[in-house]
């Protein structure tokens, strides 16, 4: 999966930024197939400096559930972006919307089909003592 940066002033696509590197899929011993990740959100700081996507999968053992992960990404060139932090169990269930806070370029915002929010601040400055959310 990849998030891909087009401009629409310019009418062309601008560059791209793989989700995955390597292996696409996760695999456990006892499966045959590998189950895919895929990316259904993703936002930008105001400034393009962060991103954050939310990847999901359909597990199917010890009970069908949709897991999500929360991966928080610097911006390293301009439309390329490293990996910082990954999330695992960002919630309890499913994540139906993920922001950018406008007037502070380094929080996120989540919300889950499980009732909750989260305010995330996976990039503090050095001067502050900001938990991670």
């Amino acid at each position: 999966s990849r998030v891909q940066f087009y401009s629409l002033t310019a009418d062309e696509h601008r560059g791209h930024v793989e989700m995955a590197r390597g292996r696409m899929y996760v695999s456990r011993v006892d499966e045959q197939e590998g189950i895919k990740w895929t990316v259904e959100q993703a936002c930008l700081s105001p400034d393009r400096q962060h991103m954050l996507t939310v990847e999901t999968r359909r597990e199917e053992r010890p009970h069908p559930r949709c897991v999500s992960v929360v991966k928080f990404w610097s911006q390293q060139s301009d439309y390329g972006y490293r990996l910082v932090n990954r999330v695992d169990l960002a919630h309890q269930e499913h994540i139906t919307m993920a922001l950018a806070r406008p007037m502070s370029p380094d929080c996120f915002l989540t919300t889950s089909a499980d009732g909750t929010f989260k305010v995330w601040h996976p990039f503090p400055s050095a001067n502050s003592s900001t938990p991670f959310f």
